[in-house]
């Protein structure tokens, strides 16, 4: 495994995954990539992150794009696929960070030092955290919750032989409602290096 770490973050809407990526990447002092990973491309590639941020972690709309060869029209793939082009080459230059989301389990699973994790939580619980979160109503939260978990599947499958949320897929999975995010966060970094300490005694 090396000095290298990529910890991939999978999550349900409303489970608290950024939260839990956040404090790992802090815990480990690496790099996270989230929903700021645009911001952080446009400071290397010289583009309005602006014009990209509303197809971010989107699916395909095959109705308003067409292909032509390696050529799509689609923004949302355009978009997608220059994430993982740059996540790609984030990891094959040795850099050790925590990405959330972007099919990073299956993009980067070539990668020996990767370690995949799914978090995901009761839905009373994850419907109050959002409510608090946004301040809203548990209808409304109830909405966004069905709604963002259908476009995290359909995207993440849209590019993966894997299927989103399965646990066959994934090196962990944990319901974060059950302990809470700071427990969440020391459980799997326990878990992960045991994995970093089991690979170096090989």
């Amino acid at each position: 495994m090396g000095d290298q770490l990529i910890i991939s973050i999978s999550r349900e809407f409303g489970a608290g995954g950024d939260h839990v990526a956040k404090k790992l990447a802090e815990e480990y002092g690496i790099s996270l990539y989230d929903s700021n990973i645009l911001e952080q491309m446009s400071n290397e590639l010289d583009f309005d992150p602006k014009h990209y941020e509303e197809y971010d972690e989107k699916p395909r709309n095959y109705l308003l794009s067409k292909r032509v060869g390696r050529y799509v029209s689609s923004a949302e793939e355009i978009t997608a696929r220059a994430q993982f082009k740059y996540l790609r080459e984030r990891a094959d230059a040795g850099e050790s960070f925590v990405v959330v989301g972007r099919v990073s389990d299956y993009v980067l699973r070539y990668k020996d030092c990767l370690v995949t994790i799914f978090i995901t939580g009761k839905e009373d619980k994850k419907i109050d955290f959002l409510m608090k979160e946004h301040h809203i109503s548990a209808k409304k939260a109830r909405d966004m919750m069905v709604k963002m978990d259908r476009r995290r599947r359909t995207y993440h499958n849209s590019y993966a032989d894997t299927k989103w949320g399965d646990s066959r897929y994934y090196d962990m999975c944990i319901d974060v409602t059950n302990v809470g995010i700071d427990a969440a966060a020391g459980i799997i970094k326990q878990y992960v290096d045991g994995i970093i300490a089991a690979k170096k005694s090989n």
